[in-house]
């Protein structure tokens, strides 16, 4: 924060999502991101909780399947008299829901995080603890998770980092694991999550208002979607002398 200095960025958050043949039809003026393959990052570590150098070594694992899709992203950066218009068309379309996160006031280079999530919990596997083996729950995220931070340039531009993650469960399959007290074989939940990443930087200045397309889901009646993510940030408030 000492580097980036104490003056505080708003920033407005509007989720948008609706059948692509809706989403599609509405008046924007797309533009192309550049494609950064090189810079790909997996949010999953491998493996966490690894233990100090004098301590045993337990086994560990993740097996995972991993199907991966590379989309175009598109952006488009409006005033706000054209930002405050589009919103309100979307609102009064009932095909459409409009969701506005709670606004944000970061200093300078801070990070935060927007949830609009919802959590299932599954059985994907045991662990051995004496004298019964215990259920391993893994919780599964479904929704989008927004992080986002902001750079005041010295145009007085705002840079802002947007890393975006919207998942959804498209299955639930189950599998059977041997049992090693010696009983049944043991069943465990298998569930199926596309995640979809979206990480963007642009550059705004003041009363502009970034419009950012290219998510796909599924809604919770299994039909296609499409998801939009408008953000407004400026600066409101001048650095601590």
């Amino acid at each position: 924060m000492r580097h980036c200095g104490f003056d505080e960025v708003s920033i407005e958050t509007t989720i948008i999502s609706g059948p692509p043949e809706v989403i599609e039809s509405i008046d924007a003026r797309w533009s192309l991101f550049l494609l950064d393959s090189a810079n790909h990052r997996d949010g999953d570590q491998l493996l966490v909780g690894r233990p100090l150098d004098d301590e045993p070594v337990e086994p560990r694992s993740r097996l995972r399947t991993v199907v991966e899709k590379n989309l175009q992203a598109v952006y488009e950066v409006m005033d706000g008299e054209r930002a405050s218009k589009l919103r309100d068309e979307l609102q009064n379309d009932p095909r459409i829901t409009v969701l506005s996160a709670p606004k944000l006031s970061l200093y300078n280079g801070q990070q935060a995080t927007i949830f609009d999530e919802t959590t299932t919990p599954f059985v994907v596997g045991f662990k051995q603890f004496k004298p019964a083996l215990e259920p391993s729950i893994r919780v599964v995220h479904e929704g989008l998770r927004a992080r986002l931070r902001p750079l005041l340039r010295p145009n007085e531009a705002i840079e802002l980092d947007c890393e975006l993650a919207l998942s959804n469960i498209r299955g639930v399959e189950t599998a059977t694991v041997p049992n090693v007290d010696g009983g049944d074989p043991l069943t465990v939940q298998v569930p199926e999550v596309a995640t979809t990443r979206l990480d963007a930087t642009v550059e705004l200045s003041q009363d502009k208002t970034l419009l950012l397309g290219g998510l796909r889901t599924v809604d919770r009646h299994g039909q296609p979607a499409t998801v939009l993510v408008m953000l407004h940030a400026e600066k409101c408030s001048h650095a601590i002398e």
